[in-house]
């Protein structure tokens, strides 16, 4: 198999294994009822991919079913649906973003200081159109 597509499989189970690692410090935090805010700001992105017309629908559905049923977030946390956590209302803070981005090591951190507070993990930069 040529070197390029190992390559670039291997990063994808890098890029997918961090997701996971993000996801599953998010769903702790909702579990222990430490997540009102985390998950007011991704329902407030989702608004905010409707307005804007950035998401497809099928993400935007998924996602509100979801976070309107928590017990439902199990489901993003199933090895199929990498595509739900490729796809998240959850944004990771630019100020902890390391040089070598891939580091799974570094995202187990953050995962670990999510936990610590959770007001970390939402980078909201929002650009409301005013009425």
């Amino acid at each position: 198999m040529n070197n390029e597509i190992i390559k670039a499989r291997k990063d994808k189970e890098t890029a997918d294994s961090i997701r996971l690692e993000k996801h599953k410090a998010i769903y702790e935090l909702i579990k222990s009822n430490n997540a009102n805010e985390l998950l007011l700001f991704a329902r407030e992105r989702i608004e905010l991919w409707k307005l804007n017309n950035t998401c497809s629908e099928y993400y935007i559905e998924a996602w509100e079913r979801v976070l309107n049923n928590l017990e439902l977030f199990d489901e993003i946390l199933d090895q199929k649906n990498h595509h739900l956590r490729q796809n998240t209302p959850f944004k990771m803070n630019s100020k902890y973003q390391p040089s070598d981005w891939q580091s799974l090591e570094y995202h187990r951190l953050i995962a670990t200081k999510l936990r610590e507070d959770p007001r970390m993990l939402i980078e909201i930069s929002i650009e409301r159109k005013l009425p």
